[in-house]
């Protein structure tokens, strides 16, 4: 550890800081770690000496740095004092009689009171507009408190963002803050599919007629100068062939035989018709399907283990289009009654519940000048099941979380504002 002194001109006034450089995962590593086990095992009174509560992360924050002062200071008193005086620290008893530090000089005894500050600004303006004194000191906040020889405070930088990070003393980390339950805890599951560029990956994007010509806008897998696949924007029209357009001998039986301004398709020499908006050769079916039944599993092994402490679980699907689970053949709701009737079968306290009453939808509403609410996006086809629905789903909240209502699982196509 070293120390070195800091001058700061307050115009009038002149100030001498003594840093301390400190390697925390160095040289002090075992300094560091002794404050920190000191600081755990330190009592802390809920009120501050003003009277205002203190929650626990400050507390934490408080013991720590009034510790690393301490031991800073006391140091430094023996660096200037050497052996002939003794450098003792008190135990918190009582305000009117705790002293932080105090040293024997001879038959003279001098006190100092050891406070401390995380500064949020420039560490000048705090110098400045905080040291008007140097001793002797007492405060109106600890009641009868005896007065010290000398005031000493301890700086230490505090924030989330340094721009330079200068001696690292204690650093908290996301994993860190989550490990210590700081923070809410989530956990994430992804489905990821595997890149396969084998595959002869068309989707049909926009169909144009311009000057007595039609275009297909589409996108495929591209052979790139740099040897790799991409997926790629290209205008087509009949006759043209896509192994010439990517590059690729996958397309070889694509070549372009009809595009249907009316019927919105474009069809190819081999047989394969592509609607506008449609896909071939991508799995975002199967990758819906797994995560739905992942979704669900996941619902019903939590529920079982929450339901002893009347806890009841709910999971929310964000989807990605909202036809996909208002027609009755939407890909999403298709997927989700066919998985869920497969796993309750799994599940005792699930095998009697239908697949439509544990499910409900919430989409975009507008509200009239008049105050009625008009669904644009039906997930029934019945208003008033609509209704229903939106009046659970954001407004009867403590029904939707009793075990006497069966909805546990809710579909949406974007955030729930009052969710």
């Amino acid at each position: 550890m070293e120390e070195r002194t800091v001058t700061i001109d307050c115009g009038m006034r002149l100030f001498n800081l003594f840093a301390f450089d400190i390697d925390p995962l160095g040289e002090d590593a075992d300094f560091v770690s002794g404050v920190r086990y000191e600081a755990s095992q330190h009592s802390a009174k809920i009120l501050d000496p003003g009277g205002r509560q203190r929650d626990q992360a400050t507390l934490s924050k408080h013991r720590y740095l009034g510790v690393l002062s301490e031991k800073l200071i006391t140091n430094h008193l023996r660096s200037i004092f050497g052996h002939e005086v003794n450098v003792s620290n008190r135990a918190f008893e009582r305000y009117d009689a705790h002293v932080d530090i105090e040293i024997q000089v001879g038959d003279k005894e001098i006190s100092f009171e050891v406070r401390s500050s995380f500064p949020y600004s420039p560490l000048k303006d705090v110098v400045c507009r905080l040291f008007d004194f140097i001793g002797p000191y007492t405060t109106s906040f600890k009641v009868g408190e005896s007065p010290k020889d000398f005031y000493l405070r301890g700086l230490l930088r505090y924030s989330a963002t340094h721009r330079t990070p200068y001696n690292l003393v204690y650093r908290l980390t996301p994993v860190e803050a989550y490990r210590q339950g700081l923070v809410k805890r989530i956990e994430v599951s992804g489905v990821e599919q595997e890149d396969d560029v084998n595959l002869a990956f068309v989707k049909v994007n926009n169909i144009n007629s311009k000057k007595n010509a039609i275009t297909a806008r589409l996108s495929v897998h591209k052979l790139m100068r740099d040897g790799t696949v991409k997926e790629q924007s290209i205008s087509v029209k009949p006759g043209d062939n896509l192994a010439s357009k990517t590059k690729r001998s996958e397309y070889t039986n694509y070549i372009v035989e009809e595009i249907n301004l009316i019927g919105e398709f474009v069809r190819f020499t081999n047989g394969v018709e592509i609607n506008k908006g449609e896909t071939i050769g991508d799995d975002k079916e199967a990758i819906f399907e797994t995560q739905i039944r992942k979704t669900i599993e996941e619902h019903f092994r939590k529920q079982e283990r929450l339901e002893p402490l009347n806890i009841k679980v709910l999971s929310l699907f964000f989807i990605d289009r909202v036809d996909n689970y208002t027609y009755k053949d939407g890909v999403i709701r298709r997927l989700f009654t066919k998985s869920y009737d497969q796993m309750k079968m799994e599940h005792h306290s699930w095998r009697d519940k239908d697949v439509e009453s544990v499910q409900a939808a919430y989409f975009a509403h507008k509200r009239t000048q008049k105050g009625e609410i008009i669904y644009q996006d039906s997930a029934t086809g019945k208003a008033k099941d609509d209704i229903v629905a939106y009046d659970l789903i954001m407004k009867d909240k403590e029904r939707l979380l009793s075990f006497n209502e069966p909805v546990s699982f809710i579909f949406s196509h974007s955030a729930l504002r009052f969710f």
